[in-house]
């Protein structure tokens, strides 16, 4: 097996590096308030809602970053959909 070079191993971690990184910090605390809300059978219609929007915004996100790694793009990786596209 060829040796990787030094360049492509420090691109890889970088890779990992951003596809590991978690939701900004209010939107993932949000994210997981709602689910206990929802499974004390606390949620409302307006936090329901948010909890879709939130769910999606998070597979979008998780896509991404699937998506750059796949296809070896770091642009993907940092790039983040708005919470309402």
């Amino acid at each position: 097996m060829p040796k990787r070079s030094i360049i492509a191993q420090r691109e890889e971690a970088e890779l990992l590096a951003r596809s590991s990184r978690r939701l900004p910090e209010d939107i993932q605390q949000r994210y997981d308030e709602l689910p206990a809300k929802r499974d004390a059978e606390t949620l409302d219609d307006e936090d329901d809602a948010a909890l879709l929007q939130l769910t999606q915004y998070s597979v979008k996100i998780r896509h991404r970053k699937l998506s750059g790694i796949l296809l070896n793009d770091p642009l993907l990786l940092g790039t983040e959909p708005s919470v309402g596209g």
